[in-house]
């Protein structure tokens, strides 16, 4: 490889790669890219480095190209990824979600609105492995209601972890949830949301903490599930997220 003040170039077996800066202002800035590339090159930890007058060769480059794909794969379990999105088209009490892995993905993120059509008013719950038993699930909260002081409860048997309280016909509710999915422990789910959300009025809001007391099962699977019948309306819509 031989970096000169006109050109670089860079030999690769019997072949070699001139690139040459086209005599334009913006030429320094190209330049300063190739440079750049170079130096990620050097110092992302790969098994070749170069220096001035040294020959590249296709396999040293592909190697450090591969060493440079591991490290971003490394990358991929502290991002979070969209598995799961839908626009609800007609009303339904029911969404499931299939296809989990909560000890590899170890975190959910669960967020949407949801507008009640169902003629009477709903709340929302999750389901992971779509286990309906009550005394598995507990919660605390804290609401905030129109202008007057905060109430607070706590709940040791419901129908699933809370994701939205009573929201009443033809209104919307939102919510914005992180479920720690892993085995070994209770899985928690921390949720902020609000219901009853018409014009510019929002009725409630809440942070509620849920607790599924199943240690053992992987998650393979979850359900956002309506109290009532058609109780998820057209118009919602849903989003998991998995820390991969």
């Amino acid at each position: 490889m031989f970096v000169g003040n006109s050109m670089l170039r860079i030999k690769i077996g019997k072949f070699a790669l001139v690139w040459r800066p086209e005599p334009k202002p913006r030429s320094g800035r190209r330049v300063a890219l190739a440079f750049l590339l170079l130096a990620t090159l050097v110092y992302a930890g790969v098994p070749h480095t170069f220096k001035d007058g040294d020959t590249l060769t296709a396999t040293q480059l592909n190697e450090n190209f591969a060493a440079l794909s591991a490290k971003f794969d490394a990358m991929e379990g502290k991002s979070w990824r969209l598995i799961y999105e839908t626009d609800v088209a007609s009303a339904t009490d029911t969404v499931s979600i299939t296809g989990l892995n909560g000890n590899l993905d170890y975190q959910y993120m669960i967020s949407g609105k949801i507008l009640n059509t169902s003629g009477s008013s709903a709340s929302y719950f999750l389901r992971p492995n779509g286990d309906v038993t009550a005394a598995n699930y507990g919660y605390q909260y804290v609401e905030g209601s129109a202008t007057g002081p905060a109430a607070v409860n706590r709940v040791t048997s419901n129908s699933g972890l809370q994701l939205l309280f009573g929201t009443s016909n033809n209104r919307f509710g939102a919510f914005y949830s992180i479920l720690h999915a892993k085995t070994g422990s209770p899985r928690i789910l921390l949720n902020l949301n609000s219901y009853d959300i018409t014009t510019t009025t929002i009725a409630a809001t809440n942070i509620v903490n849920s607790v599924w007391s199943d240690t053992s099962a992987n998650i393979t699977n979850m359900s956002i599930q309506s109290s009532v019948a058609n109780g998820i309306g057209a118009g919602s819509h849903i989003e998991i997220w998995a820390r991969r």
